[in-house]
């Protein structure tokens, strides 16, 4: 049986299921499938449970790894600060990097401009930007030092595109890589869109609202251009406080725990799910994939991801503030997309986490 210990900068509780849900679906599915996982909140104490997977704290972390209990390592978003100092005490078991983003892309310069309330200083910002040369640095530095040992994984080739350009690349530098999409919560794989349930309403949005990638001004502008349709936003934040909100939206401020998003969803005729920057998009993948017409922004990786969906519609951003005509958009998919099947997700995981 394999023994892991997966490091992540954050992980999902009852008080935040939504935080890094994509190292907590394959957390599952590993144990579901007899390896052993153990999750380390980097500079954190938390101990708790959660879906079955454990989540230690500093204190069992370093006794296990004193007794060599682990015989693989599993880092999301190596962080320079949090990751690497542990990765680096650990001298004689293999090490898969999951590339998600914040390691490999630098935040002024890569990220979508925040909103005016979220902004920093100038000084934060110069901050950043030297921190940001500093970790591609590290972390390059790292991976070279240990290319025998280290297994980079992307979670798109548009990750693999954005991490070559800062970091290094890993043909080049002969380093093992292997691009394989997150893996989906089951439900969404396993269930289908009721087209027929009654709807409650047109448009829904599952997003944190104060993160400008995820795009809520772009829902906001939708519905101001579309009055006749109702749009209801399910996710916390300020955003309201700095921005009239139209009478045809409802927002619910409260998070959706994962397993009930499917029901919450056949409540409702669409998803409208926009994004100006995502490595992937798990939870417009998974709407995808359970077959409800989905529509998303027309970027790069929605392009990579969203490749043979027949349900999925990509708007230009100037789209966002015309009127839309529903009948011309979308229809529910006829048939299950497999692209994100576990068979091309967590199957090829699972062949690499035996592998090493």
């Amino acid at each position: 049986m394999k023994r892991v210990i997966v490091l992540c900068s954050g992980y999902p509780s009852p008080a935040n299921p939504y935080n890094c849900t994509w190292a907590h679906t394959r957390n599952r599915y590993y144990v579901l499938n007899g390896v052993l996982v153990h999750v380390y909140i980097t500079d954190s104490d938390d101990e708790y449970e959660f879906d079955g997977v454990r989540v230690i704290g500093r204190k069992e972390l370093a006794e296990n790894l004193e007794s060599k209990l682990y015989d693989l390592v599993i880092s999301h978003s190596p962080n320079i600060r949090k990751h690497i100092p542990i990765l680096r005490r650990i001298k004689d078991i293999n090490i898969i990097l999951f590339m998600h983003g914040s390691e490999s892309m630098a935040i002024e310069r890569d990220y979508p401009k925040p909103y005016p309330y979220m902004e920093s200083s100038i000084l934060n910002k110069v901050v950043r930007n030297i921190y940001d040369r500093v970790k591609f640095k590290v972390l390059a530095g790292f991976i070279r030092k240990r290319k025998g040992q280290v297994v980079l994984v992307f979670v798109s080739n548009w990750m693999r595109a954005m991490f070559e350009a800062n970091v290094l690349n890993p043909v080049r530098e002969g380093v093992r890589f292997e691009v394989i999409h997150n893996s989906l919560n089951a439900s969404f794989i396993s269930g289908e869109f009721d087209k027929n349930q009654p709807k409650v309403g047109d448009f829904v949005t599952l997003r944190r609202l104060d993160s400008s990638k995820f795009a809520i001004d772009m829902v906001v502008a939708l519905a101001k251009a579309n009055p006749n349709y109702t749009f209801d936003i399910y996710g916390r934040g300020r955003f309201f406080e700095f921005n009239d909100k139209p009478e045809n939206i409802i927002w619910h401020d409260k998070h959706i725990p994962q397993d009930d998003i499917p029901a919450l969803l056949n409540k409702y005729r669409y998803a409208l799910m926009p994004t100006r920057c995502d490595a992937q998009g798990v939870m417009a993948c998974e709407i995808a994939t359970y077959g409800m017409p989905l529509i998303t922004t027309d970027i790069a990786v929605n392009r990579e991801m969203f490749q043979g969906f027949d349900n999925v519609k990509m708007l230009q951003d100037e789209a966002f503030e015309q009127p839309i005509d529903m009948d011309k958009c979308p229809l529910v998919s006829l048939s299950k997309n497999q692209k994100f099947s576990r068979e091309n997700t967590l199957f090829r995981e699972l062949a690499l986490i035996s592998s090493l």
